[in-house]
């Protein structure tokens, strides 16, 4: 389970002890306050992971109503993120979301659930944003409490949370969370540059809906092209393809919206041609599905079909070593 909502009690990353809200401890250019935290279900479909609490948040701590302070100035960017990943039923906002309610579908944290802060080269202020993420990927003294703080609170993560989205797709970060998040669970696999997958649910990294992004936080809803416009693809087909094993019976090919619709039908009338798999044993998601019809999907584009290829990357981690080859095997 996770933690219940509320304020955490946990001096794991402080020697001496500490006071929550007010005890902060140096290690070389970082700094951490003692302030961790937990917002909604402990057993969720979907988890909900920021970096650390920001500086916005931070003001919050001490001074006004618990819910408030989780993604304070950009819950409504938040929304659209999760709204662009068919996360959100009909009308809900992030705001109606965060709750103490034990049925919440949703359980809202930090990867690092105190406070973590970053000298900055030029002033020597410890500040809680700009590229504080990208350097954490990359420093032992972050990594040391990130792995300290994802063994205790996420090391056992509910069977009914299917979905877990991490908020910044830094390609370091994302590099650095999956290797992580593998320690805790070996059966984790990459899907593509964005997202990691077992047999319980499938993580994926979005665009990080705080102001600082600029123009990618754009790019990321709305672009047809470009690095952020792939990074949203590949979440999606990620997201897609839980959705398509957990209901055994979708559609195996979904499409972007660029693709005409005379294109789909004949299309989606031979993805439905399911293949029985009676001897699948290792690489099926699920014990459910073994010895039964099981469709994955696979999203085409419109390059896809143009240049007649069909993009498997979704689904390699499903596949059996022995049939991918590389580009001069067979």
């Amino acid at each position: 389970m996770l933690p219940t909502h509320g304020k955490i009690n946990c001096q794991d990353c402080f020697p001496s002890g500490a006071e929550w809200g007010k005890t902060s401890l140096q290690q070389d250019n970082w700094l951490i306050d003692n302030n961790p935290c937990s917002w909604g279900g402990q057993n969720p479909e979907v988890l909900v992971l920021g970096f650390s609490k920001g500086t916005n948040q931070n003001s919050k701590l001490q001074s006004s109503d618990f819910n408030s302070i989780p993604y304070s100035g950009f819950r409504h960017r938040l929304s659209k993120v999760l709204d662009r990943l068919n996360l959100l039923n009909s009308g809900e906002v992030v705001d109606t979301l965060i709750h103490g309610e034990d049925n919440s579908r949703f359980h809202f944290a930090s990867l690092v659930r105190c406070s973590l802060s970053v000298k900055d080269e030029h002033s020597g202020k410890y500040l809680k944003s700009g590229n504080i993420i990208a350097r954490s990927a990359r420093d032992s003294n972050s990594q040391s409490a990130i792995d300290k703080c994802t063994r205790k609170f996420l090391g056992a993560i509910p069977k009914k949370t299917k979905v877990v989205v991490l908020l910044s797709n830094d390609d370091g970060y994302v590099d650095a969370c999956y290797e992580q998040f593998r320690n805790l669970y070996p059966g984790l696999k990459r899907i593509n540059p964005v997202a990691y997958a077992d047999q319980e649910r499938t993580w994926v990294h979005v665009i990080h809906p705080a102001g600082t992004t600029g123009h990618h936080f754009n790019d990321w809803l709305d672009m047809a092209v470009g690095k952020q416009a792939h990074k949203r693809d590949w979440a999606l087909e990620a997201l897609n393809m839980t959705t398509a094993t957990m209901a055994h019976g979708a559609p195996a090919i979904s499409f972007d919206s660029h693709v005409k619709d005379e294109i789909k039908e004949p299309m989606l009338k031979a993805s439905r041609r399911e293949v029985h798999k009676p001897e699948c044993q290792s690489y099926c998601p699920n014990e459910e599905a073994q010895g039964r019809s099981i469709v994955f999907p696979v999203t085409l584009s419109t390059g896809a079909l143009k240049n007649s290829y069909i993009p498997l990357s979704s689904i390699l981690h499903l596949l059996p070593n022995e049939i991918i080859g590389g580009s001069k095997k067979s």
